[in-house]
């Protein structure tokens, strides 16, 4: 929240996209800052305090889907375009618990892949942002989705996860946590994600999470920056 005020701490990693959970909207944005220096915006969201902001600070627009279902409100398919051409398709994600849906966090990631099939079985593809998610909680979502569930979906569409692919790790014994429950070190999780094509993460040049030292001061979810390129 209040990205307005935390936006100096993550422009230093000069990043050509930026996905924000959590975000205010962009009217609340432009009326209270000039620092955000974005060239492209989408934010979507019910409360101006809290929504999903997907930003461009490159010379890549961004075109929400045409097809794009309010089912999955926080599961929000973006093409990132380049010169008229769309280069890829990114899904900024958010799993959350809304009121309006039975699925509740990763399930809801799990039923958009479904229904979303047909979109993504096409090569760069991303699906990036807060999962709220991990392997050990898998018992408390094996009817609707759980993210194992996930992974195994995603691994079918040649589609995994960057930092276990970049840290040869396995999932639910991540060694560097993204999330700090209430800031607090003790209560460390890995939640946060980016699922690549095969084909982008083979062009992975760098994948990192923010220092937990610098950045508890202002989120409990550290930044993670991945590095490709197209």
């Amino acid at each position: 929240m209040q990205f307005r005020n935390k936006y100096k701490y993550i422009k230093h990693l000069n990043y050509d996209i930026g996905v924000i959970s959590e975000c205010e909207s962009l009217d609340k944005i432009r009326n209270v800052s000039s620092d955000i220096d974005y060239k492209d915006a989408i934010w979507i969201g019910d409360n101006p305090n809290k929504g999903l902001g997907i930003f461009s600070f490159s010379d890549f627009n961004l075109k929400l889907a045409q097809w794009y279902c309010t089912d999955f409100k926080y599961i929000v398919p973006v093409f990132l375009e380049k010169n008229n051409e769309q280069a890829i398709l990114l899904f900024a994600i958010w799993a959350c618990n809304p009121k309006t849906s039975k699925y509740r966090y990763i399930e809801q990631v799990f039923q958009s892949i479904n229904y979303y099939s047909r979109f993504i079985s096409n090569e760069n593809i991303i699906m990036i942002g807060d999962f709220n998610s991990n392997k050990i909680w898998d018992k408390e979502h094996l009817k609707n989705g759980s993210h194992s569930m996930v992974v195994d979906l995603l691994k079918t569409k040649k589609i995994q996860s960057s930092y276990h692919q970049f840290y040869n790790e396995t999932e639910g014994k991540e060694s560097i946590p993204t999330f700090f429950l209430q800031k607090n070190i003790n209560k460390k999780y890995h939640i946060d994600y980016c699922f690549m094509s095969d084909n982008l993460n083979s062009r992975l040049s760098d994948i990192q999470i923010g220092n937990s030292k610098f950045y508890l001061q202002y989120s409990d979810h550290m930044p993670i920056t991945v590095d490709f390129k197209i």
